[in-house]
């Protein structure tokens, strides 16, 4: 009963201090948040803290690790199938209040060489192929079998090129630019529909009317 006890006041104080690093690193960024600030106020001894995490490092890859396990499942938006599948997953990062504003310093860290070999780079990298992976999944449930089969990389390139154009958008957001995020995303999902069709084409299947529906839409307004 006492080794239970003494577990649950360890998750419970493990909590607290990720949900502290996560409030304040949301808005001062990595290299902006101290583990004073942190401790101060997650309301825990500094020994506590560097009992749980050897360093920020180590607290910070556990805080990435923790926001994203809470958003795994909808880190996609609403897949292939939406009107526009790139904003889709751009507005899963940008306004899931369960990260926290978290894509902000994951864009910084990604571009900061002093991260390359860190835990938490390791951990974002990770994400990020976690990510691209469920967007694969998506395209491999929406896309015809004989387009698969000839084409078997093209759910890959697919979500490749949506997650550059939404990691595009959040640099921009990061560099303080304002972007048409609606004509970018639009813009890239026209050209995934227009790769989705040519690969039926050439197969000789018929396009998901998903996508026709959506490209005659986009031929329209354009």
């Amino acid at each position: 009963m006492t080794v239970a006890r003494s577990s649950e006041r360890g998750d419970e104080t493990r909590r607290r201090i990720i949900d502290a690093a996560r409030l304040i690193a949301a808005e001062r960024g990595y290299r902006g948040t101290t583990l004073a600030m942190i401790q101060k106020a997650a309301g825990v001894h500094p020994g506590s803290l560097y009992w749980l995490f050897d360093d920020k490092d180590a607290l910070f890859a556990a805080l990435v690790e923790s926001a994203y396990a809470e958003t795994r499942t909808d880190a996609v938006g609403a897949g292939a199938a939406a009107s526009n599948p790139v904003k889709a997953a751009l507005d899963a990062i940008v306004g899931n209040p369960a990260r926290h504003g978290l894509w902000r310093f994951n864009v910084s860290l990604m571009l900061d060489a002093d991260m390359a070999d860190s835990r938490t780079g390791a951990v974002i990298r990770r994400m990020r192929e976690d990510t691209q992976q469920a967007i694969v999944a998506n395209w491999l449930e929406h896309l015809p079998a004989d387009v698969i089969a000839g084409h078997p990389d093209l759910p890959r390139r697919l979500a490749e090129h949506s997650l550059v154009t939404v990691e595009g958008c959040l640099l921009a957001r990061v560099a303080g630019r304002l972007v048409d995020e609606d004509a970018v995303t639009a813009a890239a999902a026209s050209e995934l529909d227009r790769t989705v069709i040519d690969a039926c084409l050439e197969a000789g299947v018929e396009v998901p009317g998903f996508v026709l529906e959506r490209h005659s839409v986009a031929e329209r307004k354009g």
